[in-house]
């Protein structure tokens, strides 16, 4: 809790409570605050989606930000059926940390760029889509705009982009759930990792500062 407390000592973030478990939390911290943020350590899987469903029962519209040790397809698909807004690889350095947050306090979803190339190996649907659908039926305007969903760009900053309006950018993505059959942002994003974008190799760049509780990764002997 210390921990956050610093990263958010300059951001318009504050903790109010550090829990062990979603159970210990006492409903009553939150009725003077319009919404809810959760960061969740997922150090398991199976634990972390009963503190997700648990918290989004007693707060339906708050937001969630899960920390994963592991970007396996399978396991953040999981989470964001679930209910989590973001999922934030261990390590994250705290710039893109807060910036995510702000992100996800703005309605948009977050995902971890590494899971490009996990994506690449797994090579499964996205969830919520039965069959696989061919990217062919998109126009190039489309496939524009679903590469921006895949790097987490909000509609106002896609429009800024392509320079076109708001309103065009969200009839081009209900086209474009309709053409891939998902039903949101997140599953277009994974679909369009799955079938569009090539193999990406792993990123060299440092992990960068270590979250509250998290040993910093020992220096890269070669450096």
């Amino acid at each position: 809790m210390e921990g956050l407390a610093r990263i958010f000592a300059d951001s318009p973030f504050r903790v109010v409570i550090s829990v062990s478990s979603i159970e210990n939390l006492d409903s009553k911290l939150f009725q003077d605050h319009d919404v809810a943020l959760l960061i969740l350590d997922a150090g398991d899987l199976r634990t972390a989606t009963r503190e997700i469903q648990l918290f989004k029962d007693m707060f339906p519209a708050a937001r969630i930000a899960v920390i994963v040790g592991s970007n396996l397809l399978r396991d953040i698909a999981s989470l964001f059926r679930t209910g989590a807004n973001a999922c934030l690889v261990e390590g994250i350095a705290t710039e893109a940390f807060l910036k995510a947050l702000e992100l996800v306090m703005l309605g948009e979803t977050v995902i971890p760029s590494a899971l490009l190339t996990t994506v690449s190996d797994q090579r499964i649907a996205a969830p919520g889509s039965s069959v696989q659908r061919s990217s062919s039926s998109l126009s190039p305007q489309e496939r524009r705009i679903l590469l921006s969903l895949v790097d987490g760009h909000p509609n106002k900053l896609i429009a800024g982009q392509l320079g076109i309006a708001d309103a065009t950018v969200k009839v081009h993505i209900k086209n474009i759930f309709r053409k891939i059959g998902v039903d949101n942002r997140t599953q277009a994003a994974m679909w369009a990792m799955n079938n569009i974008l090539p193999p990406t190799a792993p990123s060299d760049e440092p992990a960068g500062i270590p979250l509250p509780g998290q040993k910093k990764p020992p220096p890269n002997p070669s450096d």
